[in-house]
């Protein structure tokens, strides 16, 4: 009987310890994890910052897609096309050209903002993963910060002047100098309009590039009303959609869109 009581309260006593065992070892997988999600993400936003977009964003896309994660993956997408946000806030603020040649130069080369139409599409196709991975991060427009809404203007604009070297690229590329690139600043888009018989009224825009030309729009508009007339990138923002959509009903015509790329540069 006494042997009985002894054996039944080591048993008790073995299932208790390994239960403590079981519930540290558990916490300790649980912190494991926790520390590893947090290097992993501290490790995709040095790969970043030092310019290796691929890395952050196979790191990045490896974890959970948390609001957190996918904000850092939609900087790694727009940093691998080649946005650059502090360049654009420093230009707005430096009051240095116009907001079409802030971002033609930030994405091409030299002065001229000269790109390879053959490198468009994958820098398009880039960029609509960056815009995905942001409005995601918030769950939709509606939830973005206005600092969300802010990256998400730059993000929209740079999509709308790559959509427009990809029309001029597709309608007269053969023809520019040097053939099959593209300038992307108002100066060039003004020179290239003397080189195809004075104007831009033959483009060829198909729907869904004006579709999303007004896609961008939308977004620059939701940036501008974020930021307000008081910040320098919202004015930038402002005067765009001004020169843009000239009707002022946030949606932009064909007619609107040509007359835009024939009155740059004037």
């Amino acid at each position: 009987m006494h042997s009985t009581r002894f054996g039944s309260c080591v048993v008790g006593y073995l299932a208790a310890v390994l239960a403590c065992v079981l519930f540290l070892a558990f916490l300790g997988v649980g912190c494991d994890d926790s520390d590893s999600y947090e290097a992993r993400l501290e490790e995709a936003r040095i790969a970043a910052d030092g310019g290796d977009y691929d890395t952050a964003i196979a790191i990045l896309s490896g974890l959970e897609q948390t609001g957190e994660v996918l904000e850092n993956l939609s900087t790694a997408y727009a940093g691998k096309a080649g946005v650059d946000s502090l360049a654009i806030y420093s230009g707005a603020a430096d009051g240095g050209g116009g907001t079409i040649d802030q971002f033609g130069r930030m994405l091409g080369q030299g002065d001229e903002g000269l790109l390879a139409c053959s490198e468009i599409g994958a820098t398009l196709s880039t960029m609509d993963q960056a815009i995905t991975a942001l409005i995601g991060s918030a769950g939709g427009t509606s939830g973005l910060s206005d600092y969300g809404k802010a990256k998400l203007g730059i993000y929209g604009l740079t999509d709308a002047v790559l959509i427009l070297g990809q029309i001029f690229c597709r309608n007269f590329g053969d023809r520019f100098t040097p053939p099959d690139f593209v300038g992307l600043t108002e100066a060039w888009i003004k020179e290239a309009r003397g080189l195809v018989a004075g104007d831009f009224v033959t483009l060829r825009i198909t729907p869904e590039e004006l579709a999303q030309i007004n896609r961008d729009v939308g977004f620059v508009s939701l940036a501008a009303a974020a930021l307000g007339p008081g910040n320098v990138l919202g004015r930038e923002f402002e005067a765009f959609l001004g020169e843009i959509d000239t009707g002022g009903d946030g949606a932009v015509s064909f007619i609107e869109l040509i007359d835009y790329v024939n009155t740059l540069g004037e």
